[in-house]
């Protein structure tokens, strides 16, 4: 039940059953209240016309039998029939404090709950490739994977999160080709995963011309696959240095996960044999076809599930299998998240699906959460990306070109930057710059494809991080011109703060558990993301009617507790989304 609604549901529900013998369930009142389109209806408002054939009479008539009847809960004046409906308007007041006071005290813990204690998430998400340095081809998993993590860490789930590298299959068998072409070590330790890059970048230009290249790198992984010492000590050479280069953005986004085990965990502890062995020998749901080994799925008329290739190699969706059942095995998950490009739904599908046919009841809490495609857009151009030609934009060089921006912005606003020692400025840099790729990723809805425009992200005045960051920083300066200590509550606070525009503020802020659950049940950060910009938006119509400091103590004092409730859930939204929260701008 919706906590902001609780008490007005039983409220409602009590009224019901002192009028009727049998009242309807009080979840099913509850279900009924809704928001009116129009304030001066009111704040809630109940519809009676479903009371009507179980109360035989109308609608309008069981409206005003209620009103006169009700007993209000508490932080509500004044309920009133209106036609069919039935109309319930605050105590501006004593819902302002009450809210202020209740985030106050909370604190960080504000909007969080404890519904998931005792179960495990596992998500997995960003899942680059061996050999290969973050691009920005990774940061819509990477970023949305790490947030909806921190969504359900609000709501009291142990989560694990799972970095499930691309480290087994054939590219490999390319990467170890062109070291004992062209690898120097000497390169290789000056510019460890460059040089890597460089190298695959060279190989697959071959092979374009080349088609011996293939055949080469597909024995090449075979022999990996068989244990050949030289080919798994280069592996491990070559993991070593992405998971060094890796590690280094993740600091930079401020994420981090509980492993890196990858495609290769599953073929080199024997998951993957055991898997085709069940479905195969065990089950019969794996046939061949072809010379592969694949299990149909004509009935849903989807292609097969290749298990085993016809060379005998392995295939990733075997090992995807493998890596669920391990899993399960080992945390018995209450949900298995994928979070990946929506160009997998189908992969995802076929797994979920064999999964389930080899008699695996927790097969449906497998989740694969999709995006669209980033695209860099860069003047009226949208750069084409492709690591194998390698046109991938770095990570590195998109946070450095967006803390540069950033800085210039800053520095461009002497009055802002005096405020500022130089370890600040470059902190409030860092944190803005890189702030603002992490919202841009997650702002604008998963499924759409994410267009990157550097400009906008940037822009402190548009539905951006920086604007988010700067409004905590403006809140944060309020605070401090007040001397930094907030006042404790008194007995006028429920009389002074009553304005529609601290009313609006209070309402957001009781929204804020409600959108942490709304962005957590659907995987879609954006929920958050836009209630974060429209409460900045509310505490900013408030600051531009009403002034906070030099107003009467008892006004001041109210309203700096006001400020410093919205600052907490600011602060708080801003983290569950990877943001800092700067409190100099």
């Amino acid at each position: 039940m919706d906590p902001r609604t609780r008490d007005l549901a039983i409220a409602i529900h009590q009224a019901l059953a002192a009028a009727i013998p049998t009242p309807p369930p009080l979840d099913e009142v509850h279900s009924w209240i809704a928001i009116p389109p129009d304030p001066e209806l009111g704040d809630y408002a109940l519809p009676t016309f479903k009371l009507a054939r179980l109360l035989r009479r109308a609608p309008v008539q069981i409206a005003q039998e209620l009103a006169a009847s009700i007993t209000l809960p508490p932080r509500f004046r004044e309920v009133r029939a209106t036609g069919p409906y039935l109309n319930f308007f605050f105590d501006i007041g004593a819902l302002v404090h009450a809210t202020v006071e209740e985030i106050r005290a909370a604190g960080d813990a504000y909007g969080t709950t404890r519904e998931g204690e005792g179960q495990t998430i596992v998500i997995d998400f960003s899942s680059p490739n061996l050999a290969k340095p973050f691009h920005v081809g990774h940061l819509c998993s990477t970023i949305l994977g790490a947030s909806i993590a921190r969504l359900y860490e609000a709501r009291g789930y142990r989560v694990w999160k799972a970095n499930y590298l691309g480290d087994w299959g054939v590219q490999v068998g390319y990467q170890i080709l062109a070291w004992r072409r062209w690898g120097d070590p000497a390169r290789l330790e000056a510019d460890g995963i460059d040089y890597l890059t460089t190298l695959y970048v060279r190989i697959n230009e071959l092979a374009k011309s080349d088609p011996e290249i293939d055949a080469e790198a597909r024995q090449i992984f075979k022999a990996l696959e068989a244990g050949d010492a030289d080919c798994l000590a280069l592996w491990e050479r070559f993991r070593n240095i992405t998971l060094d280069s890796l590690n280094h953005s993740y600091a930079r986004l401020g994420i981090h996960f509980d492993a890196f085990d990858g495609e290769a965990f599953c073929e080199r502890n024997g998951l993957s044999a055991a898997v085709v062995t069940r479905l195969r020998d065990e089950l019969g749901l794996a046939v061949e076809s072809r010379g592969a080994l694949v299990v149909p799925l004509d009935d849903l008329q989807l292609p097969p599930l290749i298990l085993m290739k016809s060379d005998d190699a392995s295939i990733y969706a075997t090992r995807d299998l493998a890596m669920a059942i391990w899993r399960w095995d080992n945390f018995h998950f209450a949900k298995n998240i994928y979070v990946t490009d929506q160009r997998q739904a189908l992969h995802f599908r076929q797994v979920f699906e064999v999964l389930r046919r080899a008699g695996h009841e927790w097969a449906e809490r497998n989740v694969h959460v999709p995006f669209g495609l980033v695209k860099i857009v860069e003047g009226d151009q949208i750069l084409p990306m492709s690591t194998r030609a390698g046109k991938m934009i770095r990570l590195e060089e998109l946070l450095d070109r967006l803390v540069a921006a950033v800085r210039q912005i800053v520095e461009a606003e002497t009055t802002r930057r005096a405020d500022l020692s130089p370890d600040e400025l470059d902190r409030v840099c860092e944190a803005v710059g890189v702030g603002a790729v992490i919202f841009w990723t997650q702002a604008h809805g998963r499924r759409n494809d994410l267009l990157f425009d550097w400009e906008r992200a940037t822009d402190t005045r548009g539905a951006t991080g920086p604007y988010l960051q700067y409004a905590h920083a403006r809140l944060c300066g309020i605070l401090r011109k007040a001397g930094g200590e907030v006042p404790s509550a008194d007995a006028t606070a429920s009389a002074v703060l009553n304005s529609a525009e601290e009313l609006a503020i209070a309402k957001h802020l009781r929204d804020f558990g409600s959108a942490i659950q709304r962005a957590a049940d659907a995987y879609e950060p954006s929920y958050l993301a836009e209630y974060l910009l429209d409460l900045a938006s509310c505490f900013s119509t408030f600051y531009a009617r009403h002034r906070v400091l030099k107003q009467t103590p008892e006004i001041t004092a109210a309203r700096l507790r006001l400020v410093d409730a919205t600052r907490i859930v600011l602060a708080k939204g801003l983290a569950i989304l990877g943001l800092k929260a700067p409190e100099r701008m």
